[in-house]
């Protein structure tokens, strides 16, 4: 099976959601991951990014994360994957202007990103709770996932 995570940018919530299914080795699943307006943000989302992958190492999966972050969702992303999952509602809105889905299995989760909801500008701090929490909400939608669809019983 092959599986393509959706956030915005891609520096938080599909990069870690990537790289824990990842990091959980199942055999026959392929996973991916990329963002609705990566390219335009990237530059801006580095030192965002930094943090996550700072957080991914307190969880020891450095390791299965992949080279690149920020990737811009293209229709080739869908078109080679056989379910989608999108981080929340905002993340499948966009995905909607930029690719074709037609009959491709989707799922949407409701994980905010850090530029959503009510305070935006967050210290170091908050910003590095901020992660680490939406790591936790996102590990769980993950072994969710694994267990609603088969592909592990163990979770």
């Amino acid at each position: 099976m092959k599986i393509h995570f959706v956030c915005r940018g891609n520096v938080f919530r599909s990069f870690i959601a990537e790289t824990y299914l990842r990091s959980l080795n199942l055999d026959d699943v392929e996973v991916h991951s990329s963002g609705t307006i990566a390219a335009e943000h990237k530059a801006e989302n580095t030192p965002r990014h930094r943090v996550v992958r700072e957080v991914i190492d307190e969880h020891a999966l450095s390791e299965f994360t992949k080279d690149s972050f920020a990737d811009q969702l293209e229709q080739s992303h869908i078109d080679n994957a056989n379910l989608v999952v999108f981080a929340n509602q905002p993340a499948k809105d966009e995905a909607d202007t930029l690719v074709d889905l037609g009959g491709t299995d989707t799922a949407t989760w409701h994980i905010e990103d850090f530029n959503e909801g009510e305070n935006p500008d967050f210290t170091d701090d908050e910003f590095k709770d901020f992660v680490r929490k939406g790591y936790d909400e996102i590990v769980d939608n993950v072994n969710k996932l694994v267990r609603n669809r088969g592909l592990i019983s163990r979770l």
